[in-house]
């Protein structure tokens, strides 16, 4: 029996001061995205009231929200429902509070556990699932100009923060080369003709990963050889996404603003933001795919098979990866087919002509047997670009624990299952999972599990793979998984109702909005990279190197005295090494260990020394190299004849003598 009107609204404001409380003392906690550590930074007392502005506005407007929607009905019962959800998303961070205070807690809750944060979002989101859709009023008949324009602004908005975060992380010596540099140098020996995407002339083309679309983005280099350039093109890869997702909702037949809201969670997804910086590693060609396949996924729906299949192969371009998930994806669409489009949104006979296909081929695809020869036609090419490429010994070598070939890797499960499992099963891998599912809706993302089975392949390899950043939710090993989750929850939204699209977006928004406290890359979220400054520089270097301060400005002044980098041959330390793009040879210390035998082979001297005319070595940068090994490097070159051009701030930079 549901208590009277009056009564609920006492028991919601009670349950929303606690609720409130709990999200304070959350947001107080120190979360770390490698090893998902939840670390207390007030004691338990102090946690409530230690609360940022920013986490108690965003709390206020949650419970606003959630008030204002569910007190719509004037039964109350979806607010009363709410009360218990809110309870029971506060109960368990409230619980293990209790537990650690009285000494009572098991092994695994001795901390902080990051599982609480999954628990919270997870359950306050699901707080809006009950409140009638009307609720709306006069929002829903948002029409498309309105909606795009402000979904537009959106889009602007975060590219504009993204692109900013990236530079200032770069000016901070926070970016290593390693993804950012040695991609971003590819580019530039293309654009400048000493070799076609080639990184080292020690190594091929494609030894770590096929991507030959990277040429197309090398005349945006050459327009303006400059890291900002590279960190507008990543940031609109990441944000330009919400326009097509907006499409695929539209296509699949929901309203504007379901497109608008599902546009927005593109844009508010915790991992999303996190992948623009990936833990200092900045872009990847990967991410890149992301437009080609959402627009190829559009095509498909639009029934544009020739264009849905040249979308899909620029993004194969970019990673070999997207092929693994076009096959999956392809499989899928075999076994249940092409999602519903609903009858009054159906492509126009002349919007479905225009691509060219001959009526065989269309029939074929019409049919699910063709989706069967595209899924195996796909895994073929990949098996192709995966042998012949190069790329094999290099991918290969990362699964060394499971097998010394691909077959041997495959059948680990069964030769190799203490191994295989114990990676698999651990906790960690889960609150991967869950960190990428949470934020689109929970049930939404469950009701399209037909689309989850494309991801669960992938997904085994990041569980499997002994390799800490291929589970965190800050690096960008899900990219290809992505598009997939949210046409799985789109498509379960969709399957919900009526109004499913739009009251699981608002879920997924909401739930999105409340995570970005925690974690995330909005302007407000934590920042994700201590672990790698203090990889980089130490506990005590977190002010180290920055920009504003006195070692970061010496060194900016002599990067620049360095000018022009055209006429150098440079060999830096990881953070430096980004800061000389325009060098005619570039290399870091660490990669150097590993390449120099190869190096004095293709000297003309017999001396691998011949390809560098300046060292800037940073003794106190410890993330791509070791400080020993940075040591002896300078020692070696101080033997072979270089000399000492600057020293301070343990920084020094070598020149030849001559």
């Amino acid at each position: 029996m549901i208590p009277s009107r009056r009564v609920v609204f006492v028991l919601f404001g009670i349950a929303a001061t606690v609720w409130l409380a709990t999200y304070g003392a959350l947001s107080t906690r120190l979360n770390l995205l490698l090893n998902y550590a939840s670390l207390p930074t007030l004691l338990p007392a102090w946690e409530p009231i230690g609360s940022t502005l920013t986490s108690l506005a965003i709390g206020a407007l949650f419970l606003t929200l959630t008030f204002r929607f569910n007190a719509k009905d004037p039964s109350s019962a979806p607010l009363q429902r709410t009360n218990w959800l809110l309870i029971g998303a506060a109960s368990l961070p409230i619980l293990g509070s209790i537990l650690r205070h009285v000494g009572a807690a098991p092994s695994f809750w001795q901390q902080p556990h990051f599982g609480e944060l999954i628990w919270f979002t997870a359950l306050s989101g699901s707080a809006l699932f009950f409140y009638p859709i009307d609720s709306w009023g006069r929002c829903r008949s948002l029409t498309t100009r309105p909606a795009l324009a402000l979904l537009t602004s959106f889009v602007a908005i975060i590219t504009i923060f993204w692109t900013y975060q990236a530079w200032q992380m770069h000016q901070d010596f926070r970016l290593g080369f390693n993804d950012f540099g040695h991609f971003t140098w590819r580019l530039a020996n293309t654009w400048n003709g000493r070799g076609v995407l080639l990184e080292s002339p020690t190594l091929p083309m494609f030894w770590d990963h096929f991507n030959p679309g990277m040429l197309l983005i090398a005349p945006v280099w050459g327009l303006a050889q400059s890291p900002l350039t590279i960190f507008v093109v990543h940031a609109l890869s990441l944000s330009l996404n919400a326009w097509l997702i907006y499409a695929i909702v539209r296509r699949l037949g929901g309203t504007p603003l379901a497109g608008l809201i599902w546009g927005m969670v593109w844009l508010l997804h915790p991992s999303l933001g996190l992948w623009n910086l990936a833990f200092t590693y900045h872009w990847h060609p990967v991410t890149l795919g992301v437009l080609f396949f959402l627009a190829s996924i559009y095509c498909v729906l639009d029934r544009r098979y020739s264009w849905s299949a040249i979308c899909f192969l620029s993004a194969a371009s970019m990673e070999e990866g997207w092929l693994v998930i076009g096959s999956l994806t392809a499989l899928v669409i075999f076994l249940f087919g092409v999602p519903h489009l609903d009858t009054n949104d159906k492509p126009t006979p002349s919007a479905r002509s225009i691509d060219g296909l001959s009526a065989a081929v269309r029939t074929a695809f019409s049919q699910r047997w063709g989706w069967l020869v595209t899924s195996i036609s796909i895994a073929i090419i990949f098996v192709c670009v995966y042998k012949l490429s190069g790329l094999a010994e290099f991918q290969t070598a990362r699964f060394a624990k499971l097998g010394d070939s691909p077959i041997a890797i495959l059948l680990s499960p069964i030769y190799r299952p203490s191994v295989f499992f114990g990676q698999v099963f651990q906790i960690r891998n889960f609150l991967f999972l869950l960190g990428l599912l949470i934020p689109l809706g929970g049930i939404a993302v469950l009701k399209g599990w037909k689309f989850l089975l494309a991801t669960a392949l992938p997904m085994g390899v990041l569980f499997a793979w002994d390799h800490q950043p291929a589970a965190s939710l800050a690096f960008h090993y899900a990219t290809t998984l992505m598009p997939i989750l949210f046409l799985a929850a789109i498509t379960g939204a969709k399957s919900l109702g009526t109004d499913g699209l739009l009251r699981h977006g608002n879920i997924a928004l909401i739930t999105c909005l409340l995570i970005s406290i925690f974690w995330g890359g909005l302007p407000w979220s934590p920042s994700s990279t201590l672990e790698a400054d203090g990889q980089s520089y130490g506990a005590e270097g977190i002010t180290l190197r920055r920009e504003t301060s006195s070692d970061g400005r010496w060194l900016h002044r002599q990067i620049k005295s360095l000018e022009p980098h055209e006429e150098r041959s440079v060999l830096a330390t990881g953070r430096i090494a980004g800061h000389f793009l325009r060098a005619k040879f570039l290399d870091t210390a660490g990669q150097w260990r590993e390449r120099r035998t190869e190096l004095r082979e293709l000297s003309s001297t017999g001396s691998e020394w011949e390809w560098v005319d300046t060292l800037v070595l940073d003794h106190q940068e410890n993330f791509q190299q070791s400080c020993d090994w940075t040591m002896q490097l300078q020692q070696e070159a101080l033997a072979a004849g270089f000399v000492i051009r600057a020293e301070a701030h343990g920084i020094v930079i070598l020149t030849r003598a001559d």
